[in-house]
């Protein structure tokens, strides 16, 4: 594009007017010029973002040119259409989008946009592909695949999750990765099936008080379903989880609560 030759040789305002120009305009056509613009940083900052903005404005609804930048050999260009191709939920894009999980794995930049963007999409063939990333090292990676796993709804999602945890925290033992357990706790309450209620309850007495509190408030959510489980704990649990399990089921406030505390006192 005309507009855009020397561009980088340009005056800082001429830059920006020519950028106000052609985003004013809606000008689609300048977008092969505006990556190749892009690739390479520019010396002034502030240009250098509005290129940016630039870009996302123009490829809102232009599918060809996002699937077309995702191969561009500029490193800075492709996780640009990494983020538009999820923010413009393109599913043609899963190919290239799945082909950067493996091949972008030494750039933790392109991974991270990968596994975001796709877990903004729904096709059923993504939840598998990002599963596995709930064990990755980068917390930020880790804690999209979890957004995914809950978010979906399907057993196999809540499965990954409790075998996350499961092997991060086994029973009994320590463990230093709170932040991804308590996280992987906290998306558990999406589901409010007997196995998921049945594992929070088993975890009521986490050695770790944060993760503890995060299990307490996940099994309140959940309401009166959690009662049968609770009840369990009532006659089963240590003293220390007896305890535990008659606060929760005070918190979650249902008549029928009460009538378990009830009958458990008439017992004795």
């Amino acid at each position: 594009m005309d507009l855009l030759q020397n561009f980088s040789d340009k005056d800082m305002i001429e830059q920006i007017t020519i950028l106000d120009e052609i985003q004013s305009n809606s000008q689609q056509d300048a977008i092969p010029a505006l990556f190749d613009i892009y690739a390479v940083p520019l010396s002034d900052v502030a240009v250098d973002e509005m290129v940016y903005h630039a870009l996302i404005s123009l490829l809102k609804g232009q599918d060809a040119a996002i699937l077309s930048g995702l191969g561009h050999s500029s490193p800075r260009v492709r996780t640009l259409c990494i983020k538009a191709a999820g923010e413009n939920n393109i599913k043609a894009a899963l190919p290239q989008l799945a082909e950067l999980l493996q091949t972008g794995s030494q750039e933790s930049e392109l991974l991270t946009e990968a596994v975001r963007a796709l877990s903004k999409m729904d096709d059923p063939a993504i939840l598998d592909m990002l599963l596995p990333y709930i064990n990755h090292a980068d917390a930020t990676v880790a804690g999209l695949a979890m957004d995914k796993a809950a978010s979906s709804g399907e057993e196999r999602g809540r499965d990954a999750l409790c075998n996350y945890i499961s092997t991060a925290c086994p029973e009994g033992a320590t463990t230093e990765d709170s932040l991804g357990v308590g996280l992987a706790f906290s998306k558990l309450g999406s589901f409010t099936d007997d196995k998921t209620i049945n594992f929070l309850v088993s975890h009521i007495h986490n050695h770790n008080p944060t993760i503890r509190k995060i299990v307490h408030e996940q099994v309140i959510q959940t309401g009166e379903v959690a009662l049968e489980s609770l009840a369990n704990v009532l006659s089963t649990g240590d003293k220390d989880e007896k305890i535990m399990a008659a606060n929760i089921i005070g918190l979650i406030g249902h008549k029928s609560g009460a009538n378990i505390i009830t009958d458990l006192l008439d017992a004795q």
